[in-house]
């Protein structure tokens, strides 16, 4: 256990030398610390969800869950592990409805969470994506990327 510390603070060190942002340093240690097999999703890989229905800054409060779907396959190491089309679950971090006509409406909104079926689920953290205007048309495509590692190992739905 105490190499993989020592580890990752030799990594944290050489990528601060080298000029990287503080996140772009965590994700590359965290990283690091997890077996490569292909039980892992790595940090800064794309997910690609699609909304089904309209969303709108009017309508949606931090901390509220939205259901999507995958709009392309989540592939580890050249295989599928979830298929496009599988349920994922949005988080609403922040939202501003704006002043009237929409202007300076925001949504802040990270993916939380994939499910394989309705008792199969993946927890992830995505990096937060922030849409200016007051709504999310029905069918747009939202690109994320994984802030941490995920695992794939799964957890039983409640």
């Amino acid at each position: 256990m105490n190499s993989y510390r020592v580890a990752t603070s030799l990594i944290i060190i050489v990528l601060f030398m080298a000029g990287c942002s503080r996140s772009q340093v965590e994700a590359r240690a965290a990283s690091a610390s997890i077996p490569h097999d292909g039980n892992y999703v790595p940090a800064g890989t794309v997910i690609k969800v699609r909304t089904a229905n309209l969303i709108s800054s009017r309508a949606v409060a931090p901390g509220e869950r939205i259901e999507v779907e995958l709009a392309e396959p989540l592939e580890v190491e050249g295989r599928t592990r979830i298929p496009a089309g599988a349920a994922a679950v949005l988080s609403v971090v922040d939202s501003k409805p704006g002043v009237p006509l929409g202007s300076g409406s925001r949504l802040l909104l990270k993916v939380t969470q994939l499910r394989r079926s309705l008792v199969d689920r993946v927890e992830v953290n995505t990096a937060g994506l922030q849409r200016e205007g007051p709504e999310i048309a029905p069918g747009s495509v939202l690109t994320f990327k994984l802030a941490t590692p995920a695992q794939l190992e799964t957890k039983r739905a409640k």
